[in-house]
């Protein structure tokens, strides 16, 4: 888990679509490409522009790994 803070610093508000409260399907997606991550909140963690449910956004996945672990520590 990460806080709101980090969500905003690694994400942006602008770089993520709210693909809604189920977990999103991928298969059939048009452009299978690139790289996506998936960030969920549940109803008790959800605050101010991020509402509960999922969001979908762009992502170097090795540089978010890098991200996510040096938060980490």
């Amino acid at each position: 888990m990460i806080s709101l803070a980090d969500c905003k610093r690694l994400v942006g508000s602008d770089g993520a679509k709210y693909v809604g409260e189920q977990f999103p399907a991928v298969s059939g997606a048009e452009d299978q490409t690139k790289d996506f991550a998936v960030l969920g909140f549940s109803p008790t963690e959800a605050q101010g522009e991020w509402r509960a449910g999922y969001y979908c956004f762009e992502a170097d996945l090795m540089e978010l790994n890098a991200q996510l672990l040096t938060l980490a520590r």
